[in-house]
């Protein structure tokens, strides 16, 4: 088949017999009155618009395995090219599954999935915007702009020159590329390999861990008060603490996770959370 077709990273294309467009049509509902010839008509929304894919496989019921596995592991938003490298959809609801065994004079393998888009349209790869790194130092790297896909960027915090990556946000120009027109922030700063996604749909994710397995984030990121790091473990004595100072310019009220392994030796843990540094509230206290 002439026509490319990957998920994620796997290409699907020497699997892909046959290909049909699951065209979303509208659900509805028809009352008809009784009494006479009229009807109402109630819209239950449109179905999901996606593709359907007959695979085959010849002489390796593995290579089959391994794409049907990439298919049904596709998580939402991941990208699935149909047609070609240059446009592709978002996953909503992606499966796929082994059909009968037929054997002929060489083996075959087949399989069907079924491929539901999140979105009703497809997306150009080549289209780009750029948001721009300015520092708080010049001796940070990187500095300027960077071109990233307009559905999807993903920036990953850096530390050179004592100081970490700092200012991100979008620049927006005229039709020319020449006159900025607007700007929007979207961090204040990120920490050492903290990273920031933003996706289609205008989410925006921050996402930081610190194993303490090595020092480095530990020395960066961490403000402590007689703590000590040393064998993938953060000792802290009675009464003091240690905490990482993540910011970012928009209320963080929402989907916040914060997990930690304690183990105690003597007294009780507390952990608790701020949004200005000054004010803090306890997530959890106890044994």
């Amino acid at each position: 088949m002439s026509d490319y077709c990957k998920i994620g990273s796997t290409v699907l294309t020497p699997y892909v017999q046959k290909k049909r467009n699951l065209p979303g049509e509208v659900k509805a509902k028809i009352d008809v009155v009784s009494w006479g010839d009229r009807a109402r008509v109630y819209r239950e929304g449109r179905n999901a618009r996606g593709m359907e894919l007959d695979l085959l496989a010849v002489n390796s019921e593995a290579n089959l395995e391994a794409a049907i596995k990439a298919i049904n592991d596709a998580a939402e938003d991941t990208a699935f090219y149909p047609h070609t490298t240059a446009r592709f959809a978002r996953v909503a609801v992606a499966s796929a599954w082994p059909e009968e065994i037929i054997q002929k004079i060489n083996a075959f393998w087949r399989g069907k999935a079924k491929i539901y888009y999140n979105s009703p349209y497809l997306f150009g790869a080549a289209t780009t915007w750029t948001p721009s790194l300015n520092a708080l130092s010049a001796a940070i790297t990187p500095v300027g702009s960077v071109a990233a896909p307009l559905d999807a960027a993903s920036i990953t915090g850096t530390y050179s020159g004592g100081a970490h990556l700092a200012g991100l946000g979008i620049e927006i120009y005229d039709s020319a590329g020449t006159t900025l027109r607007d700007s929007l922030l979207l961090s204040n700063r990120l920490l050492s390999d903290e990273v920031l996604t933003l996706d289609y749909k205008g989410k925006i994710v921050q996402t930081y861990a610190d194993d303490f397995a090595a020092s480095t984030r530990w020395t960066q990121d961490a403000v402590n008060d007689g703590c000590t790091h040393g064998s993938g473990k953060i000792t802290v004595g009675n009464e003091k603490s240690f905490y990482y100072w993540l910011k970012s310019p928009w209320p963080l009220a929402k989907n916040i996770v914060v997990s930690a392994d304690v183990v105690i030796t003597a007294g009780m843990p507390v952990l608790q959370y701020s949004f200005d540094g000054i004010t803090w509230t306890t997530a959890y206290s106890g044994n």
